[in-house]
Order: structure tokens, then C-alpha cells, then sequence
């Protein structure tokens, strides 16, 4: 769950730029190298951390892979992060 402050502001990519192309963009500075030990990535599937980064916590919705449907917890996990994501899109529209 999101608990600090808005410490970052990226530039705008593209629909087409994934989670981990806009993490690790070159420049002065990337997204990866602000992140503190407990900090949180929010992220969709597809998405994994390279194993030096084991300070931060990676966020996913659950997936299916072989089971025919989630749990009644992956549910209730879903539903919090979609939350989030949707209070994180909400903010970035006013």
C-alpha cells in the first residue's frame, strides 16, 4: 500500500514503453537508483526485479498460470492493488 510522499515525477513515454524499459531509462538519473530499502514497485505481469534489488518489494496482481481460477485471497489481493493503481491514475489526471 502507497504510504509516503510523491518523491519523483518521470517524463512521459509512450503506451507502448514497458514497466522495466521506464525503470532502468538511462539519464541523470533513473527511477531504479531513487528507491530506498522497503520501498514498493507496483507493477503489471511481466515485470521482475533483477536479483540485486532485494531491498525493494515488487506488487503484482496474482496470476492463473495452471489454476482454473483465483483464490477468494488472490481476489481480495486484486482488488487492493487495482485500487491503488486506480487512486495512483485518478491523482495523475487532476
Amino acid at each position: 500500500m502507497p504510504n509516503g510522499i510523491v518523491s519523483y515525477i518521470s517524463p512521459l513515454y509512450g503506451g507502448a514503453t514497458s514497466d522495466k524499459a521506464i525503470i532502468n531509462m538511462d539519464g541523470s538519473q533513473s527511477l531504479i537508483e531513487l528507491l530506498e530499502d522497503g520501498d514498493n514497485i507496483m507493477s503489471d505481469s511481466g515485470f521482475s526485479l533483477d536479483a540485486k534489488y532485494t531491498h525493494l518489494t515488487l506488487i503484482h496482481p496474482p496470476f492463473l498460470d495452471r489454476q482454473k481460477q483465483l483464490s477468494s485471497q488472490q481476489v481480495l489481493q486484486t482488488r487492493i492493488i487495482a485500487s491503488n493503481y486506480y487512486w495512483s491514475s485518478k491523482n495523475q489526471n487532476t
